[in-house]
């Protein structure tokens, strides 16, 4: 049933974004479209001195970037063994149907699925995972801001000031905490947040960051978007989040907050991928 959910997404996904393209040839249909490929995909081994270990870094480049020298927002897509092929398959859809910007994408990924199942824990916690005490979102967030970050945009022609970066579960978990921690920073890594079924205990760290926030600033300059199923036990936080922002009205925040009915923690993934990529990314 959880296939039959998250298939059923996509197929909504793909439709609206056949009505949205009529000005083009008649002869493009949704088969050519899944087809044909716009995007120059690659990946390459990352080493990093902040971690202590190689990461795999998947990127997809937009049609005709190398024939022009036209700047891009770029995505950063977490738990990237799995996500990265869905978000990127779902990024060309969107940006056939003239829904949203275009943009590089670049996946933070392991050598491979298994190694992602052990290490992201280690990468995305906090506090750190006992069995990797000397890590931890804090960590990996000076992996991003320090080492990755600077990467990218030295390789590629990237709009700086437009990071998203988005996650499910653990790292929907991570998003959070990146946003909060460097909020209270003065420092924000990313304009745009996306955060699916964000893995949260009820007797957890945020609600304090956000506090010392609300006491250092009214003003918090992001778009975030949130999103997960009434059928999963990881969706408290996020309602306390939501109304907890309601209450701040911080200056230059938007945020959207989406409850499915009767999705499931895995069910979320691609609406909160779509629907969260619209929201920071689209043409409106």
């Amino acid at each position: 049933m959880k296939k039959i959910a998250i298939i059923i997404p996509l197929i909504v996904v793909l439709f609206s974004c056949q009505e949205k393209k009529s000005h083009r040839s008649n002869n493009e249909n949704l088969t050519t479209i899944l087809t044909f490929d716009p995007v120059i995909q690659s990946n390459f081994k990352f080493y990093s001195k902040t971690v202590n270990d190689t990461f795999k870094i998947f990127v997809s480049l937009p049609k005709g970037y190398e024939k022009s020298n036209k700047k891009y927002p770029v995505v950063y897509v977490l738990d990237a063994n799995i996500a990265f092929d869905m978000v990127s398959t779902i990024s060309k859809l969107l940006s056939v149907g003239i829904e949203c910007k275009e943009a590089i994408y670049i996946g933070v990924g392991y050598k491979d699925i298994m190694t992602m199942d052990s290490l992201r824990g280690r990468d995305y916690s906090f506090p750190p995972d006992s069995i990797f005490s000397k890590y931890g979102a804090n960590v990996f967030s000076k992996f991003l801001k320090n080492e990755l970050l600077p990467e990218i945009n030295n390789k590629y022609r990237t709009l700086q000031k437009e990071n998203t970066i988005i996650g499910h579960s653990l790292s929907g978990y991570f998003i959070i905490y990146n946003l909060l921690q460097s909020a209270l920073n003065n420092d924000l890594l990313f304009k745009n947040y996306i955060a699916g079924s964000p893995f949260l205990g009820k007797d957890n760290p945020f609600i304090g960051m956000e506090q010392k926030l609300s006491n250092h600033t009214d003003s918090l300059p992001i778009k975030l978007f949130m999103c997960s199923g009434t059928n999963e036990d990881t969706d408290s936080i996020q309602l306390i989040f939501t109304s907890i922002l309601k209450k701040r009205n911080y200056k230059g925040l938007e945020y959207k907050s989406i409850i499915l009915n009767d999705f499931d923690h895995m069910d979320a993934l691609i609406p909160t991928w779509s629907k969260g990529l619209r929201y920071v990314l689209g043409n409106k």
